[in-house]
């Protein structure tokens, strides 16, 4: 009885807490990964109990449904290069959209390799098996192969490295996610650093100006050490090894209108 009680406990929560919004508002009230939990929950919900009881007039799900109601921005289609492992691999790819990215580093695409490195703490070790077992992205563009030289198009994007925070990371990660000038933050492959995306424009100066600009950026806004801010970073052509993170941030003002 007890849990029929919590099911029809949770049904009519999901219904009233968010039942009627539209995905492109709960993105911007949530995140895209919290409208994408609740998305979840109803589709859960109507595995469960059928299609009957949710469909007629559920706003999010109608609105997930129809993508035309939720366009993504330019930035968000931006094209990057994911290159298969090992990291020696410099031409064997494919061609993404950062959404797409996402997605992969949000779901399970990365998890085994994720979680064997993380039981790995000698350090030659550890930098081996990420050498070898981690795909990568360029987050900065697409290219021929990976070298600055074969750059094809520039992503308007940009990676920041931040290292070694270990019990700081939450509170430097919150800090960061409620910035305006985040595009993207993901936890590193280690687990102890992260990754954040920001906007730029080659036009208007070289890649190490953006990325000398935002290290400085970092370390002043959020009290950073620059040392943690990893400054062999700033090639355009770096490559970003992709991990598992569940809790990869999109900023929802890149995701919706």
């Amino acid at each position: 009885m007890g849990g029929v009680t919590m099911e029809a406990a949770t049904i009519s929560e999901a219904k009233e807490e968010y039942y009627h919004h539209t995905y492109p508002e709960l993105c911007q009230l949530l995140g895209e990964a919290g409208a994408l939990e609740k998305v979840a929950l109803y589709q859960n919900l109507i595995q469960k109990h059928g299609a009957n009881w949710v469909i007629g007039n559920c706003e999010l799900l109608a609105t997930y449904q129809n993508p035309s109601l939720a366009p993504l921005p330019p930035l968000l289609d931006a094209v990057v290069s994911v290159f298969y492992r090992p990291v020696t691999n410099t031409t064997h790819q494919k061609q993404l959209t950062l959404h797409a990215v996402v997605n992969l580093i949000r779901g399970d695409a990365f998890r085994y390799e994720t979680d064997q490195l993380r039981t790995i703490k000698a350090k030659k070790e550890n930098r081996q098996y990420k050498a070898t077992a981690f795909s990568y992205a360029t987050f900065s563009g697409t290219f021929n192969h990976r070298d600055d030289a074969g750059l094809d198009k520039h992503s308007g994007l940009i990676c920041i490295d931040i290292d070694h925070l270990e019990s700081s990371l939450p509170e430097i990660r919150a800090a960061i996610i409620a910035d305006p000038a985040t595009v993207v933050c993901f936890i590193s492959p280690n687990g102890d650093g992260l990754k954040v995306l920001y906007e730029m424009d080659i036009a208007k100066h070289s890649q190490q100006w953006w990325y000398e600009g935002y290290r400085e950026y970092l370390s002043g806004s959020f009290g950073l050490d620059m040392g943690k801010l990893d400054p062999q970073c700033k090639n355009v052509s770096r490559a970003c090894f992709l991990p598992h993170d569940p809790t990869v941030f999109i900023n929802p003002h890149f995701v919706t209108q």
